[in-house]
């Protein structure tokens, strides 16, 4: 399955969440968050771009392993759960885009970047796991200094 569509951030972060009519989909942000690239709680994480503000092109996929991108400048890896009935959010904290995939628990790559043509671009990769595993920054960039252990604990934003 892959999927791609655009979209314009608003405010340098993107979010995923499960199930797409969560009461309160999107995270509060402390700076320890900022400092990591992301803030986690089950069903739903909203992850730090590399821009504040413009035009993102967006794709979601889901594969048997992840084939990261050479051209990436920030990779993060979560476990999320897809929920029982296949479905799962992609927004800008605007716009929301629906995306069927099978229920189960994933290990969700986040992966951003600039193409040839300076245009921003993120890739989320769904891959299907037997139990939750651990986050992992695996590609830092400029403006991540996380601490280890990473944050896993976040409250939904009001």
């Amino acid at each position: 399955m892959e999927y791609s569509f655009a979209s314009y951030l608003l405010s340098a972060q993107i979010a995923v969440f499960s199930p797409p009519n969560l009461a309160h989909p999107f995270n509060a942000w402390t700076p320890r968050h900022y400092e990591q690239g992301f803030a986690w709680r089950p069903g739903s994480v909203s992850f730090l771009m590399i821009e504040e503000y413009g035009d993102v092109q967006v794709t979601v996929l889901s594969a048997p392993s992840a084939d990261l991108s050479e051209n990436a400048i920030r990779v993060i890896k979560v476990p999320f759960q897809v929920d029982p009935v296949g479905l799962f959010a992609v927004s800008n904290l605007v716009e929301v885009e629906q995306v069927g995939l099978p229920a189960g628990m994933y290990d969700l790559y986040y992966e951003t970047g600039v193409g040839h043509d300076n245009a921003l671009w993120c890739r989320f990769i769904f891959v299907k796991t037997a139990s939750m595993t651990p986050a992992q920054i695996v590609k830092w960039s400029d403006g991540l200094s996380p601490v280890l252990p990473l944050l896993m604990e976040a409250d939904p934003a009001m």
